[in-house]
């Protein structure tokens, strides 16, 4: 899959995205740097939580994935956000309509935080800018 593609289905998803209800499960994200023990914190939650992370396995954050490891490709923050808009509309949200409680390892505060800097790792406000645009239309924990 090349970056254009992955940018067109990314933008698809975001735009196929709304939500103007409350749900009645509970909703918690569990949020940290890289090496924190956010994913140990999960294993150790009630087993009948939904546990999920993101990026996700959808095809988007296959891709993602893919390409924070090969620094070729650059990543942007649309992605990001055309992953999670699918990982809400085909999984939290329908999982918060049946009253369960969903658990994530990583959310909008840290697609802000990582998509604020280049690959280089110096910073980039005007990633940071798109990163907290595309992020704040997203139903809140």
């Amino acid at each position: 899959m090349t970056s254009e593609r992955l940018t067109e289905l990314a933008q698809l998803e975001y735009s196929l995205y709304h939500h103007k209800q409350s749900y009645p499960g509970k909703f918690v994200v569990i949020e940290g740097p890289d090496g924190v023990g956010k994913s140990t914190v999960c294993s150790l939650l009630p087993r009948h939580f939904i546990k999920t992370r993101q990026p996700t396995n959808s095809h988007i954050g296959q891709a993602i994935r893919h390409w924070l490891n090969d620094s070729i490709v650059p990543v942007t923050p649309m992605m990001f956000a055309g992953d999670r808009a699918h990982h809400l509309r085909t999984v939290i949200l329908t999982t918060l309509w049946l009253g369960q409680t969903v658990i994530c390892d990583r959310y909008t505060l840290s697609s802000i935080v990582y998509q604020s800097f280049n690959p280089d790792g110096s910073p980039n406000p005007e990633r940071a800018q798109e990163a907290r645009r595309l992020n704040e239309i997203f139903y809140q924990p």
